[in-house]
């Protein structure tokens, strides 16, 4: 739960300037991706991950949660896919 409610915006601050910046983006554009996407995606992603955590951390057998952790990662990646 600490990583996505605390640990999470700094690593997507970190993923989106570096993404700005390999499509040649200045510290401005870096500024400006981060305040305009960084908000949303911080709370979709602690919508998304926080019941999945409980879920998984509190039913599922410690040998199978890095499967389930997984999968469910890959429907929400491929929920983005499709919209």
């Amino acid at each position: 739960m600490i990583g996505s409610c605390v640990l999470a915006a700094p690593q997507m601050c970190i993923t989106f300037s570096s993404v700005v910046a390999l499509n040649g983006g200045t510290f401005e554009d870096m500024k400006k991706k981060i305040k305009q996407d960084i908000p949303a995606t911080w709370l979709a992603g602690n919508v998304f991950w926080i019941p999945i955590n409980l879920i998984q951390y509190r039913f599922t057998p410690l040998y199978y949660r890095a499967t389930v952790g997984s999968v469910c990662g890959g429907m929400l990646i491929d929920s983005r896919i499709h919209f």
